[in-house]
């Protein structure tokens, strides 16, 4: 071989591996419709402390399953379905990943993919086999051997990754020994690099927004202005509240430590509609603690919020006597009984549909927040229509056109 054909191989050995290269790493602007992400595996000790995954695979050989993973430390929460049968359900709060990176997902699984409605809750067992998939079993009493689950991250062009920003702060002393207030958060953020600019940026900022709203009873408008990010608010807060303890002194210790939590879910990020809740968890003193759950609902392609009005035609009427017809249900009584009189705030003539809402890939999610339309005894109160019940309303060129039986 002379000198020019050993350079012509050099080259072209170079060529390839530098193709083979490019062609395994995270390319999304390269993803067109119908293709799924190409994503780099790394091993299972690679796993982040806190994470979202979208995840897919098939149960029992044969049934699919989209779960939306979210992990913050030993804690696994999320949400999943069978793109078959069922509704979105959330896991249990039981759940967890371990040292070994086995996992214990509790949820109800045998109802969803026997579609046995008196089948006892099971546990999905497996392990992380990498950084992105997960191996596994759901164990069914009424059948001998297990169900077979495998799941891989996987993210499409109607989908969005999303990274968990976590943080956790604490005043000065020992929650044990004396007054504190401790912050731990974790809510989502659309990396900058995607495709998806429009969409990192109207999201990012609005998730800024809404948990800026949750420091009001703290801080000034004034203050909030001036402040750079949430940390920044985090710090004044603990700053406030070791003043007033050095104020208070002992009288505080028995209002017992103090706390915020915001955690996040996912209940849709398919089909271009991505619906995320942020919950708040906040004890300040006082009789009781509070928590407050708000949905944000994105169409994924063209970043801008969804509207009720961007989905369904017509629909005012129409599904705000469905939600009143489902609450009466709840509360045990007749249709003919008004709202007030069956323990609500206000009437049917008053009733409002409110704007806290998300989407699943089978029905349409209303949720509202204890005190909001009922007693705090009640706590809060969701309803959910099935998109079965809502095809003559939804627009044929919108959203969930898909999802329409007509």
């Amino acid at each position: 071989m002379n000198r020019h054909q050993i350079i012509y191989v050099l080259l072209f050995g170079l060529f390839c591996s530098i193709y083979l290269s490019c062609t395994s790493t995270t390319d999304e602007n390269t993803n067109t419709k119908g293709q799924t992400l190409a994503l780099t595996e790394l091993a299972a000790d690679q796993l982040p402390e806190h994470f979202y995954k979208r995840m897919i695979g098939i149960v029992d050989g044969k049934e699919s399953v989209v779960l939306h993973l979210i992990r913050s430390k030993g804690t696994l929460s999320g949400t999943y379905y069978s793109t078959q049968r069922g509704e979105a359900i959330g896991i249990s709060e039981n759940s967890s990943v371990d040292n070994a990176y086995k996992i214990n997902i509790k949820g109800d699984f045998a109802r969803q993919f026997l579609s046995n409605p008196a089948a006892e809750i099971e546990n999905f067992r497996g392990t992380f086999v990498s950084d992105r998939r997960i191996k596994g079993a759901v164990k069914i009493p009424q059948k001998n051997d297990p169900l077979t689950m495998e799941l891989r991250e996987v993210y499409d062009d109607q989908s969005t990754s999303l990274d968990l920003i976590h943080f956790t702060k604490q005043s000065k002393g020992d929650c044990d020994q004396s007054p504190c207030i401790t912050f731990k958060m974790l809510y989502p953020e659309i990396p900058k690099q995607t495709k998806y600019s429009t969409l990192s940026k109207n999201f990012n900022r609005v998730v800024q927004e809404r948990i800026q709203t949750y420091f009001g009873e703290w801080l000034t408008e004034e203050q909030l202005k001036k402040t750079k990010g949430l940390e920044e608010n985090v710090d004044l807060v603990i700053k406030d509240f070791e003043t007033m303890v050095a104020e208070e002194g002992e009288r505080m210790i028995t209002t017992g430590a103090w706390e915020m939590n915001i955690s996040t879910e996912v209940w849709s990020n398919e089909n271009n509609i991505l619906s995320v809740g942020l919950n708040d968890y906040s004890y300040m003193g006082g009789a009781h603690p509070n928590s407050f759950v708000k949905f944000l609902n994105f169409n994924i392609k063209t970043g801008k919020t969804i509207q009720l009005a961007d989905v369904f035609t017509n629909f005012a009427g129409d599904l705000r006597t469905m939600v009143i017809k489902e609450l009466k249900k709840q509360a045990g009584k007749p249709t003919n009984v008004d709202l007030k009189d069956a323990g609500f705030f206000k009437s049917d003539a008053d009733f409002e549909l409110g704007d806290n809402y998300y989407f699943t890939p089978a029905a349409l999610h209303f949720y509202y927040n204890t005190y909001e339309i009922a007693s705090y005894a009640q706590g809060p109160i969701e309803v959910h229509i099935p998109f079965a019940q809502l095809n003559n309303l939804i627009k044929t060129d919108g959203l969930l056109a898909g999802y329409a039986k007509h």
